[in-house]
C-alpha cells in the first residue's frame, strides 16, 4: 500500500508532484491523467508502443514500448528538445 506522498523526477526537466510511494512494489508506475495534466503533454497508445508529445508544439518526449503486457519507458527527453514525429 502507498505510504507516502513526494516528488519524483523523470528525467532532468520533467518532475511530477503529489506522486505515491510503494516500497515493496517492484515497478514504477505512471498515471497516464496526470501525466498529461502536469506535463501539458499527449499520449498517444499503439498495439506496441506509446508515445509522449508535448501538446502544444507535438515535439517527442519520450516513446515507451510494450513488454509482458506494460508500456516501458526507457528515457525521456526535455519537452522543448526534441522534434516532432509527425
Amino acid at each position: 500500500m502507498a505510504n507516502v506522498k513526494g516528488s519524483t523526477s523523470l528525467s532532468s526537466k520533467l518532475n511530477l508532484n503529489k506522486v505515491l510511494y510503494v516500497p515493496d512494489f517492484a515497478w514504477n508506475l505512471i498515471s497516464v491523467a496526470k501525466l498529461s495534466r502536469e506535463l501539458r503533454c499527449i499520449v498517444i497508445f499503439d498495439t506496441d508502443l506509446c508515445v509522449i508529445q508535448n501538446r502544444a508544439t507535438k515535439s517527442l518526449i519520450g516513446v515507451g514500448r510494450l513488454r509482458e503486457g506494460i508500456y516501458h519507458v526507457d528515457k525521456l527527453a526535455s519537452p522543448t528538445t526534441q522534434k516532432s514525429m509527425w
